[in-house]
């Protein structure tokens, strides 16, 4: 690991109950100071794990904003503490926009308010009921966006969207 990777990685260091114990600048910018209190963020929302277990999950980080990118997030229970790594998705979407840059003037202006939505983590649902269209259509207005696009950039944004909503 190089230290630029671990300069984005929060890290929160919990007792058996959940009581947070010591949190990373990147933690304490990502959740709040939670020191001393027993945790109630998004990755303890399922409560400790058993000792030996490990969860991923992907979700919103508290004091963000509902479009802000999603945070990777893994708790593990070592038998007497439970530590959280969290990582921030932002660089990852910041990368996918550079790449999609170039390709937006070839997209409509519906095909380009649903790639925003997409980035934004709309999901298929949440983008027909927006546009009042089915969700036929939807999925018509995305094949042809994806023709669009480089092969290699419609993956990366394909990977984007079910690691945003399948973290596991």
């Amino acid at each position: 690991m190089n230290d630029e990777f671990l300069k984005r990685v929060g890290l929160c260091l919990k007792d058996a109950d959940g009581r947070v114990l010591s949190q990373n600048a990147i933690c304490l910018k990502l959740c709040g100071d939670c020191i001393g209190q027993i945790c109630d963020k998004a990755c303890m929302r399922e409560g400790p794990l058993p000792p030996g277990e490990v969860r991923h999950e992907v979700f919103i980080a508290p004091q963000s904003p509902r479009d802000a990118p999603p945070i990777d997030s893994i708790l593990w229970n070592d038998g007497e503490h439970l530590l959280t790594f969290l990582l921030d998705r932002r660089p990852a979407l910041d990368h996918l926009r550079a790449q999609l840059s170039p390709h937006i003037p070839r997209l409509t202006a519906t095909e380009s308010n649903i790639l925003e939505s997409l980035l934004n983590g709309s999901s298929n649902r949440q983008l027909a009921t927006t546009l009042h269209i089915s969700p036929a259509t939807l999925k018509t207005h995305l094949n042809n966006m994806y023709r669009k696009l480089p092969a290699a950039t419609a993956r990366a944004l394909r990977h984007w969207r079910q690691s945003r909503h399948n973290p596991s």
